[in-house]
C-alpha cells in the first residue's frame, strides 16, 4: 500500500479517523467519544457554512455529551471559534476548539524529519489530550485550547512565536492552565446560565480595509462602490483616518462603517461611525457579521456591538 493510505498522521477523509484515533489510545481512556467528520486536511479553508453546520451539530446535541471537542485548520481556527461564541450564546458545556501547529504536507515531507523532531510537543497529540480534558471539566463556553494555556476564544490572539502556547489573551480571559492539573480561572464560566441560544444567521457581506494613508483612499472608494452591508476599518492612528475618512465617505452612505483600533481612543458620539477599541480584531469582524444578520438597522447594530454579547469585550487590567 502507498504512504498516502497507511500514513494517518492526519484526517483527510472520514475514513481516517478510527486510525488517526487508534495512534493515541490513552484518550479513550479519558472519555467515550464520537468523531464527527466536517471537513477534511486537504481540503478548502473552513468558513461560515461549515462553522454554521458545526454549531447546530453542538446545539441540537447539547445534552448528550459533557462537552466537545474541535479539532480544526489553525489558520481560521481563531475566526472559527468566535463565530461559535456568538453562535452558541448562553452554551452549558465546555466547546474547545485545539489543532496542531505543524501543518500536514510539512508533516510528510521527510526533509522536515528535524523540525518536527524539535517541536514534537507542537503537535496534536498533546492539545487534543489537554482539550478532552478540559471538555470533560472546564468551563461552559467556547474556548482556545493550545500548549497548556486555555483561553477565552474571542478574546485571544495568535502569537507570533513558534511555542506551545500558540493563542494567549489578556489575565482576565485565560480560563485554564494544565500543568500537573486542571487549574480553573474564577473568570471562567460555569453552566449555570440560561438556555442555549442558537443564532447561526450571520452575513458574510462585510469587506476589511487596512486604512492608515491616503493610499489607501482609491482601495476604500473601490469598496464603497461594491456596496457591502458593513465594512470595518482597522487603522493605527484614528485621529488622521477620520480626518480622510470624512471627506471619502458620503452623509447618505446608510451601512454601518466600524473603526477598529488596538488603542484605547477616546472619542465623542458619532452617527456617522461605529468605535471599537476593545474588541480584538477577529472577534470585531465575526461580531459584526453576526450583528447583521440579527438587524440591518444602524443604530441596533452600534447598540449590539457595545453590548458583552459573549464575554468578548476586553476589560481593563488591575
Amino acid at each position: 500500500m502507498s504512504e498516502e493510505k497507511t500514513d494517518k498522521n492526519a484526517v483527510t477523509v472520514k475514513g481516517d479517523i478510527k486510525p488517526w484515533l487508534a495512534k493515541m489510545p490513552e484518550i479513550n481512556i479519558m472519555a467515550e467519544i464520537e468523531p464527527i467528520f466536517i471537513l477534511g486536511e486537504k481540503d478548502n479553508e473552513p468558513d461560515l457554512s461549515h462553522w454554521t453546520k458545526l454549531g447546530k451539530i453542538i446545539a441540537d446535541r447539547i445534552d448528550e455529551f459533557d462537552g466537545f471537542v474541535v479539532t480544526h485548520h489553525v489558520h481560521s481556527l481563531l475566526a472559527a471559534a468566535c463565530a461559535l461564541s456568538f453562535m452558541l450564546l448562553n452554551v452549558s458545556k465546555p466547546v474547545v476548539f485545539t489543532g496542531s501547529q505543524i501543518p500536514y504536507m510539512l508533516a510528510k515531507k521527510k526533509t522536515d524529519k528535524k523540525i518536527l523532531k524539535k517541536y514534537k510537543g507542537l503537535g496534536i497529540k498533546a492539545n487534543l489530550i489537554n482539550a478532552l480534558q478540559i471538555a470533560i471539566q472546564g468551563p461552559a463556553e467556547v474556548s482556545i485550547m493550545f500548549g497548556n494555556k486555555l483561553v477565552r476564544a474571542n478574546q485571544a490572539h495568535i502569537t507570533k512565536s513558534l511555542s506551545l502556547n500558540l493563542f494567549d489573551a489578556p489575565l482576565k480571559a485565560v480560563l485554564a492552565t494544565i500543568d500537573f492539573g486542571i487549574k480553573i480561572s474564577e473568570h471562567a464560566h460555569t453552566g449555570d446560565k440560561d438556555a442555549l441560544k442558537f443564532s447561526a444567521n450571520f452575513d458574510d457581506n462585510v469587506s476589511v480595509v487596512d486604512f492608515n494613508s491616503e493610499q489607501n483612499a482609491d482601495y476604500l472608494k473601490w469598496v464603497l462602490e461594491k456596496k457591502p452591508n458593513g465594512i470595518i476599518i482597522q487603522t493605527h492612528n484614528p485621529e488622521s483616518a477620520l480626518a480622510l475618512l470624512d471627506n471619502l465617505i458620503p452623509v447618505s452612505y446608510d451601512m454601518p462603517i466600524l473603526i477598529h483600533t488596538d488603542i484605547p481612543y477616546s472619542h465623542s458620539a458619532s452617527a456617522s461611525y461605529i468605535f471599537i477599541d476593545n474588541m480584538t480584531f477577529e472577534a470585531t469582524v465575526m461580531k459584526l457579521k453576526w450583528a447583521l444578520g440579527q438587524t440591518n438597522n444602524r443604530k441596533k447594530i452600534a447598540v449590539l456591538m457595545k453590548e458583552n454579547i459573549a464575554s468578548e469585550l476586553l476589560e481593563g487590567e488591575e
